[in-house]
């Protein structure tokens, strides 16, 4: 009898608080004061009224394409407090193929473009919920279309001319293809010349490199262009060469980002 009873002792000495979660339901705490969980008190979440929130991204948002972006949300329980609920479902309107899953996910690989982001859940008391952002950009942290000006000084002999123009240049959503023109008025000789450059180049990660093809009337010339493009909007270019052995033509080119819309993908 004695050993019986040391026994029973024994296991309620042992027994343990934690915390209990089960399908919505937390522990309370122990009304003795101790700090401890009490695992025979438990607090049911208030399902009817929940609400879903979509923390980020927000509506208009740009996501540079290709890299990591934070996906976040949170079910609101009827009383307004934010629960731990997990089964968050991710879907965009123009990528079909994407999708994701979880309250909180890092993910890289939503496709270029501006979509409309649905997260979604089906709550334990059976409520289906849906919020929505719109107008999320996904592109290249390059893309953009870019304004500013063309420098260009011209020698022959010990004869210098120079001319100054404007210059517009579009970096495509995956940041690779950048294309543009310029033109700036030259006096050459007494005569005025209206010269016309159209610049292709390829950019790789950064590092300029093509060709920048001046028209002047009778002929056109193509100069090997090389320069740098930040993620922060900023490009710079420069080309030289001595045309038909003795022309020097030396150029520079400087424009800004003066914004991401360049159209959609083809």
């Amino acid at each position: 009898m004695r050993l019986g009873f040391l026994a029973l002792f024994a296991v309620g000495c042992n027994q343990s608080y934690g915390i209990v979660l089960d399908e919505g339901k937390a522990t309370g705490t122990d009304p003795s004061g101790s700090g401890l969980t009490d695992p025979t008190v438990t607090t049911s979440v208030n399902w009817d009224g929940a609400t879903l929130v979509v923390n980020s991204p927000l509506s208009g948002d740009f996501l540079p394409w290709g890299e990591d972006a934070t996906f976040s949300a949170t079910v609101m329980d009827g009383d307004g407090n934010a629960t731990d609920f997990d089964d968050v479902v991710w879907s965009s309107d123009l990528d079909s193929a994407w999708g994701i899953s979880g309250r909180e996910v890092v993910d890289s690989a939503l496709g270029v473009g501006t979509h409309t982001l649905t997260a979604s859940v089906e709550l334990p008391n059976g409520d289906r919920l849906a919020s929505s952002v719109g107008g999320v950009l996904v592109q290249s942290a390059y893309a953009g279309v870019y304004a500013g000006s063309i420098n260009v000084d011209l020698t022959y002999d010990t004869y210098v001319v120079s001319c100054i123009g404007s210059v517009t240049l579009t970096v495509d959503v995956y940041g690779e293809a950048v294309s543009g023109d310029a033109n700036c008025l030259l006096d050459l000789f007494g005569y005025e010349m209206d010269t016309v450059y159209v610049i292709d180049l390829v950019n790789d990660d950064g590092e300029l490199s093509g060709v920048s093809q001046a028209d002047l009337y009778i002929t056109t010339y193509d100069f090997d262009t090389e320069g740098e493009l930040t993620e922060g909007g900023i490009m710079s270019g420069s080309f030289s060469d001595d045309v038909y052995g003795y022309l020097a033509v030396e150029g520079s080119i400087e424009a800004s980002r003066i914004t991401r819309d360049v159209g959609t993908a083809e």
